[in-house]
């Protein structure tokens, strides 16, 4: 069957208008062709004379519009409607119908047709102007209809999103508790350490659900590139094996600026397209140059292997909709939207043949421009007169009681909130808080971001970290989201949520005694 068999065509820019008309009668046959002559001078009429004829001429090609009588040989009535819609639901369909049969037409519409033309009316231009309205009725309906189902499918992303991280967020951090205990043996050690890979991967991949789901808008935070790499090496393995062998490099922190989930779901589709371009099999290695005249973070990936498929390469570029060379099925996206992405960020892209048998890839980032300390910050809390107080707020309530725990294990006094209006009446009696540590998303009502904002008409110089597994407020806090010193994504673990507390408190610390 061709490609395009049971399918409404698209129609491209100067591409002819292709029609079938279903008509037993000749005489009916050659009134619509000169009226589709006269009223679309771009389309071309194919006739079949029963409604089986029909069906078998969709079955090996595409239409843009269907016209169909209600009286065939084959079926009667609005039988033909419900077989023909049944078999093509998208296809924009016109019924024409007799000047008695004027009611049939309007059951016709509620049973799924796009219009209805009395047959006396064809004459005229009615037939045109009935053919563009129905192709631009169905063309609406289908875009809402994919709109909801996009709605659907970000909302479903979001809630996996955020509880998966929180459940990963748990795992972390009683494994923390199980690495403290002095007796573990190497192969229990060795088993906690695999444990924690399995935790960044599935972080990973939560991250790239959202992006697959809906094109989120760009969060802009510095990250370590090495590190989203190395916590990405056992995904990126994953997805090329067994065609590629994944090659990470190793060396000191890279912190640059740009969205962390674009950039994760940017490598997983490059391996996923170069699995296609390098079918036996190959070695794609990733590394990263901090030094450029240009000012920017590089990460090079160069991809080898016995047979480049140039086709392929090029194909890869495309948008989706205009690949001419598709694999049957690929999760990937494609990578025409990350040269974009790049440049909003302030980066660049370049790729290039380097040999027959290899390409390279530079994915150019802008470097970090936040001051930071030279000698990083223990995440074992500093010895002071009294434990610092911190607010923890958290709508997880397994979260909310472990972290609290640990936290207050680790010398912090620790009062703990499951929701924004418990952490205000909180709040309301006793204000001496040094920190604020709050989930994003809090459930239904107000969230993380509302929080600060309330406390901080009290107290304007409370320091907060926010963490989340997925919230679409992200973008909205007052406050830049910095990853590494007020922002902690889930899944996290407690020794990094223990050095940015111990960050934002001797920030709090020096701003106080100046």
């Amino acid at each position: 069957m061709p490609e395009n068999a049971g399918r409404a065509a698209p129609l491209e820019g100067s591409e002819r208008l292709k029609v079938l008309l279903v008509e037993d009668e000749r005489a009916d046959v050659l009134i619509v062709k000169g009226a589709l002559a006269r009223s679309l001078p771009n389309a071309d009429l194919f006739s079949v004379d029963s409604l089986a004829a029909a069906e078998q001429f969709l079955s090996r090609s595409s239409c843009h519009i269907l016209l169909t009588d209600l009286s065939l040989p084959d079926a009667s009535g609005l039988e033909s409607l419900k077989r023909l819609r049944l078999l093509e639901p998208q296809l924009p369909i016109v019924v024409l119908t007799g000047q008695e049969d004027e009611k049939t037409g309007l059951e016709a519409l509620h049973l799924g047709a796009d219009d209805y033309l009395v047959k006396s009316e064809i004459k005229g231009r009615s037939l045109g102007r009935a053919i563009r309205y129905a192709a631009d009725r169905r063309a609406i309906r289908d875009e809402l209809v994919a709109a909801q189902r996009a709605l659907f499918v970000e909302r479903l992303s979001r809630g996996v999103a955020h509880n998966f991280n929180n459940l990963l967020t748990n795992i972390g951090c009683n494994l923390e508790l199980v690495r403290s205990e002095s007796h573990l043996g190497v192969e229990a050690l060795a088993a906690v350490d695999h444990i924690e890979r399995v935790i960044a991967t599935g972080g990973a991949l939560t991250r790239q659900l959202l992006t697959l789901g809906k094109s989120q808008p760009l969060n802009i935070v510095s990250f370590d590139l090495r590190k989203l790499l190395t916590e990405l090496h056992c995904t990126l393995s994953s997805l090329a094996e067994p065609v590629l062998h994944i090659v990470c490099g190793e060396g000191e922190a890279v912190l640059v600026q740009g969205d962390v989930a674009q950039t994760e779901q940017m490598f997983l589709n490059l391996v996923l397209e170069m699995k296609d371009v390098f079918p036996q099999g190959g070695r794609m290695s990733f590394s990263i140059e901090s030094e450029s005249a240009e000012e920017l973070r590089w990460c090079v990936v160069e991809v080898e292997g016995p047979t480049l498929l140039r086709e392929q390469m090029e194909d890869a570029w495309l948008p989706f909709a205009a690949r001419t060379v598709r694999p049957e099925f690929s999760l990937s996206t494609g990578l025409s939207g990350f040269q974009a992405y790049l440049e909003e960020v302030g980066g660049k892209s370049h790729w290039r043949y380097t040999s027959d048998t290899q390409v390279r890839f530079l994915f150019g980032f802008r470097p970090d421009q936040i001051e930071r300390t030279a000698d990083p910050i223990s995440s074992e809390p500093a010895e002071r007169e009294k434990p610092p107080r911190i607010l923890l707020v958290e709508d997880e309530k397994m979260l909310l009681s472990l972290v609290g725990r640990l936290l207050t294990k680790s010398g912090y006094e620790v009062v703990c909130a499951e929701t924004y209006q418990e952490a205000v009446d909180i709040w309301s009696e006793d204000k001496n808080f040094d920190l604020l540590f709050t989930d994003v998303h809090l459930g239904a009502g107000p969230d993380g971001v509302d929080l600060a904002r309330t406390l901080k008409q009290d107290r304007p110089e409370l320091r907060t970290i926010y963490a989340s597994g997925y919230s679409p407020r992200l973008n909205e806090c007052e406050t830049e989201l910095v990853e590494g010193r007020n922002f902690l994504p889930k899944p996290y673990k407690l020794a990094l949520a223990r050095q940015l507390i111990e960050k934002s408190l001797c920030s709090r610390s020096s701003s106080v005694s100046t």
